[in-house]
């Protein structure tokens, strides 16, 4: 049983935010009453982070899992206590005199080499995992926590409990994990070569091939390169790629050998994905066990957007890893004041494949506007394709000078050039929905240009929804949507504005399942899609008395006061 009184000597702050002592009392009452899987589904500002701690503080061996290296940071700085360890490249070898990180330390290049930093616990990377294993609370990011459940040796299994932070994306992160990819790039060009080629002639059925030709080309190569005595510091990456190949494709055959589904397909098409062999499990759920749920007893899994939590159970398997009655969620209200970050339906139709070409020149239209009624702030423009961002990046005009953008290789740097500029500039972004704190001046306003809807050329995707898995694919989009809404207003005082362009998106927004402190977001005001020319013409029709005030539609008011806000004050023009 949890000792209430206990547990908040472990919370880290000498006060608490609204909601968190109720919710700290209230999670220890569900595992109490038997709860092993708590979902804390907490809207943004509520400060999860300190919950967290509390228990994994509360329980001592414990994991507190993030989702990435600068979140991990982030924590060491507010909480010293916890343990930090990173995967082996971000560490330096001292042997080596800290010239080369550790993943190619002098003891993975010179076989049969005994380091005596490491013996002398001198060895950064193995001082740092020896202080997380010993440490009541280790801290690991996902990449981490995943990759050592793959390791006969992993020394972070058998805890009594375990903290999932942005818990939304960890079946993704297991699937993404388990998938098998024969590329140059994940196997090394000597392996590929060998099987594939350029010329990608395989004759016979492609898991059989896998399992046979790749795997007996893998182990091939690792037998030459263990034999050297002497590895280069490429030989010694391409090594460790391919041991962990081979661990994937032995778990792939034991899963395929269950009859649980996998999609394997040869990709020929740069275009949609890496040239080669790519091989999925349709469901994360066969694996949450071996990755997550085996490693400990009780697990608190938080986030701030768990859209439908009966999806979301099903996708990471929970009712194949505990009873019903041993699962339950705890939502929380938002604490920001609603005005403060409206969202905007300012849609001008469906931005799909077959409706793009007529839409999105209006969107880009709507855009510029939003742009101009945002003349003195910086902002966000979230694409969710590099082909709307180019579109939106070649804008002609005033707008075009404020724009900035970024390639697939310039994400961090254009984005820390973006936050570190002055004046009115907005980013222009591609899959960049979480993980960003732009909070008070750094955006006062963001644009969703379109759904992101998951690619219908992803071999997954279309089984699913063969399946007639729309519950899923929707919830999926809505995921990112809701992770897009969360990158302004990130205090109580912040205010801002979020405007979606794509009818879709805006659907979403609205759907059943979307958190109530997100719903509750959507402006009631009707707005009406007008182009630059027409919005004039409207006010000069106004103005000499063209057209009366009282048989303008709502949406035309909107609109209007949008692109002229002195009008609020201009009574004999627009009544407000």
């Amino acid at each position: 049983m949890i000792d209430i009184s206990e547990l908040k000597r472990c919370f880290p702050f000498d006060s608490y935010r609204k909601y968190q002592e109720k919710v700290l009392e209230k999670i220890a009452n569900h595992y109490n009453n038997g709860k092993r899987l708590v979902l804390l589904n907490a809207a943004v500002g509520f400060g999860k982070s300190p919950i967290l701690v509390a228990f994994c503080r509360y329980f001592g061996d414990s994991l507190y899992v993030t989702p990435q290296i600068i979140l991990q940071e982030q924590l060491m700085r507010d909480f010293p206590d916890l343990a930090i360890i990173k995967g082996m490249n971000n560490y330096y070898c001292a042997d080596s005199g800290y010239s080369r990180t550790c993943d190619v330390g002098t003891c993975k290049l010179k076989k049969g080499y005994e380091c005596e930093y490491r013996e002398h616990g001198e060895c950064e990377y193995y001082r740092a995992k020896e202080k997380a294993k010993s440490s009541p609370v280790a801290l690991l990011n996902f990449a981490y926590f995943i990759s050592e459940g793959l390791s006969a040796y992993s020394v972070f299994s058998d805890r009594k409990f375990i903290v999932i932070d942005e818990a939304h994306n960890i079946d993704n992160v297991v699937l993404d994990h388990v998938s098998v990819n024969i590329t140059k790039r994940s196997v090394g060009r000597t392996v590929y070569n060998d099987v594939i080629g350029d010329n990608g002639s395989i004759r016979k059925e492609l898991i059989e091939f896998v399992f046979e030709d790749v795997r007996d080309a893998l182990y091939d190569r690792r037998n030459f390169l263990k034999s050297k005595d002497v590895l280069h510091e490429e030989e010694s990456k391409e090594l460790s790629k391919i041991e962990r190949m081979i661990q994937k494709i032995d778990a792939m055959e034991i899963d395929v050998n269950k009859g649980n589904e996998w999609l394997v397909k040869f990709n020929k098409d740069i275009s949609v994905g890496p040239i080669g062999i790519i091989c999925k499990p349709l469901y994360a759920k066969g694996h949450m066990n071996e990755f997550v749920f085996d490693k400990a007893d009780l697990f608190l899994f938080a986030s701030a957007t768990f859209i439908n939590p009966h999806i979301y159970l099903s996708e990471i398997g929970a009712f194949e890893n505990f009873d019903k009655s041993e699962v339950v969620m705890i939502n929380v209200p938002s604490i920001f004041p609603v005005k403060n970050r409206q969202i905007i339906d300012y849609s001008v139709g469906k931005l799909t494949n077959d409706q793009i070409h007529k839409n999105l020149p209006k969107a880009l239209s709507a855009l510029i506007q939003i742009l101009n009624a945002h003349e003195d702030d910086k902002g966000i423009i979230h694409c969710h394709s590099y082909k709307i961002a180019r579109a939106v990046m070649n804008l002609k005009g005033d707008v075009a000078e404020r724009l900035m953008g970024h390639e697939s290789d310039t994400r961090v740097s254009s984005f820390e050039e973006w936050v570190n500029s002055d004046g009115n500039k907005v980013f222009v972004s591609v899959n960049m929905t979480e993980g960003l704190d732009l909070k008070d001046d750094l955006a006062r306003f963001q644009v969703i240009m379109k759904a992101p809807f998951q690619p219908p050329t992803d071999d997954r995707v279309q089984r699913r929804l063969e399946l007639k898995h729309w519950n899923w694919y929707f919830t999926e989009a809505m995921k990112v949507l809701a992770q897009a809404y969360g990158r302004i207003v990130r205090s109580e005082d912040d205010y801002g504005v979020t405007y979606v362009l794509d009818t879709s998106a805006a659907q979403l927004y609205r759907r059943k399942g979307m958190p109530e402190w997100i719903r509750e977001a959507v402006s009631d005001k009707q707005y009406k899609y007008m182009t630059k020319k027409e919005i004039k013409r409207l006010y000069k029709q106004l103005k000499v008395g063209l057209r009366r005030v009282e048989d303008l539609t709502e949406g035309e008011k909107n609109t209007l006061l949008l692109h002229y806000p002195f009008l609020k004050y201009e009574q004999s023009v627009l009544e407000v």
